[in-house]
């Protein structure tokens, strides 16, 4: 019974401590909430599977006239040639009212394998993606890289804004986060923590119930 109690503690535990990791995520806390409207796109590239993964993008409304809008792709190559055949999900249509920079949900539940990924807003009315005021910390999780220029904009824009030719590096911000797939994943240390005093506490159990036999 107290071995049955325990692994049920261990286990409720382990839970407890696991949570949405960080893939990748550009923030400063010094928004804009100023610039221009332009189309532009962010990268990275995974060696590792994450699930449940969410993308938000800090936008605000630069107004008047009514809630911005725009569009919001996720492919896995950019630049010209790049068709919808490149999506990695269907485009998300943004609408946003709010004047402050706000981290704003765009995609959600996605499994995202090894590969290149780019995420691309286009405005089409008083939408922008805000770029900060100062440098942004830049993290990056377990198994994913950037080029020395994830962060592109403005160019010749294509109709098919992710097929764009863009010129311009910047930073835009943003967060990716996702659970790492087991198939892959490394233990944070919590977890390690828990799960080592979980066997110590099982091993002790079954030794004072070996004792009392």
């Amino acid at each position: 019974m107290r071995t049955v109690f325990l692994t049920s503690l261990l286990v409720t535990a382990i839970a407890a401590s696991s949570s949405a990791s960080i893939i990748v995520s550009e923030f400063t806390p010094s928004q804009t909430d100023c610039c221009r409207v332009v189309t532009g796109y962010s990268s990275w590239s995974q060696s590792v599977t994450y699930n449940n993964v969410s993308i938000s993008a800090y936008l605000f409304n630069v107004g008047p006239g009514g809630p911005a809008t725009g569009t919001a792709y996720l492919t896995n190559q950019i630049g010209p040639g790049t068709t919808a055949a490149n999506e990695v999900t269907g485009p998300f249509n943004i609408t946003i009212a709010s004047t402050s920079s706000t981290l704003t949900p765009l995609f959600s539940g996605l499994t995202l394998g090894p590969g290149n990924y780019f995420l691309t807003i286009r405005p089409t009315f008083n939408l922008e993606w805000d770029d900060g005021t100062a440098a942004a910390v830049r993290s990056l999780g377990f198994g994913v890289t950037q080029s020395a220029n994830p962060n592109m904009n403005q160019g010749a824009i294509a109709n098919y804004a992710p097929a764009s030719s863009f010129t311009l590096n910047g930073q835009l911000l943003y967060t990716v986060t996702g659970d790492l797939a087991e198939t892959n994943s490394v233990p944070e240390p919590a977890s390690a923590a828990l799960a080592l005093a979980g066997l110590g506490l099982l091993a002790y159990a079954r030794r004072s119930r070996a004792n009392r036999a």
